[in-house]
């Protein structure tokens, strides 16, 4: 999925519309935040597809969980916009990386639709946050005195449930507002 491919228009139409008839003035920067933030996480996904196809899965997996904070933060973005959470609520989600990640819990679920990249499990399992944290970072284990690398703590397939989770988002943000036309943000979700 490029970037250039996600103009969700027809959703946010519909949002503006029914801002309108709510009564609710529509803030159009939360209109840009939610476009940039949805286009940042589908570059963080091409070069997540990128590292994990050249086998460096460590950095994948974490561009791939950066990408799925960017849909996050776009769908809160929208989420303000709408009407259904306030600014505060996107002020304290913001900065918190494992609030971001809970948001869009639901992507590994339907990561198994979707898979971009091939893996023995092709199950999406639980995002750990302390997981991309080790993807980048050496560390000393307390106890065991052992040295632990990035690489001890992500796999190939590791990697590639992330990358497939990401896509499953991905696709099912454009999937409701841009081909269902329905409301940008949870919204959407709510038939």
């Amino acid at each position: 999925m490029n970037p250039e491919d996600i103009d969700p228009q027809s959703g946010i139409l519909k949002s503006m519309i029914m801002n309108h008839v709510a009564g609710r003035k529509s803030e159009d920067h939360w209109i840009e935040l939610y476009k940039s933030a949805l286009a940042e996480s589908s570059k963080l996904h091409r070069e997540a597809i990128l590292l994990h196809e050249n086998e460096h899965y460590e950095r994948a997996y974490f561009l791939a969980m950066q990408s799925l904070e960017e849909l996050s933060k776009g769908l809160m973005a929208a989420d303000v916009y709408t009407g259904l959470h306030s600014e505060e609520d996107y002020r304290k989600m913001q900065n918190d990386h494992e609030e971001k990640i809970k948001r869009v819990k639901w992507v590994q679920y339907k990561g198994q639709e979707f898979p971009i990249v091939t893996s023995e499990g092709n199950q999406t399992k639980d995002f750990d946050f302390r997981k991309k944290l080790r993807s980048t970072y050496v560390e000393l284990e307390k106890k065991s005195k052992r040295v632990l690398r990035p690489s001890d703590a992500i796999t190939k397939d590791d990697s590639a449930n992330i990358i497939n989770a990401v896509m499953a988002g991905l696709t099912a943000v454009v999937e409701v507002s841009m081909v269902n036309g329905e409301q940008i943000g949870t919204k959407g979700f709510m038939k």
